[in-house]
């Protein structure tokens, strides 16, 4: 796989994203949207954000939805 991160935190969110034991997706997920510095609202770092909870949220609730089948 390339490594396509423009930001440093993309890496945990692929990791995350490729994660398919349910038990270690929790942490990753934390890694992947953990802040340690302040970023502009509205700029494009915010977006790839934005984008990344997104994409994690409706990842988690598929896993969810497949643990309670």
């Amino acid at each position: 796989m390339n490594n396509l991160a423009t930001y440093p935190w993309q890496t945990a969110y692929v990791s995350a994203i490729l994660e398919f034991d349910p038990k270690n997706l929790s942490a990753k997920t934390n890694e992947a949207v953990r802040m340690k510095k302040p970023i502009k609202l509205g700029g494009y770092e915010h977006r790839a954000i934005q984008d990344a909870r997104t994409g994690i949220a409706m990842l988690t609730a598929e896993i969810d939805k497949n643990l309670r089948n």
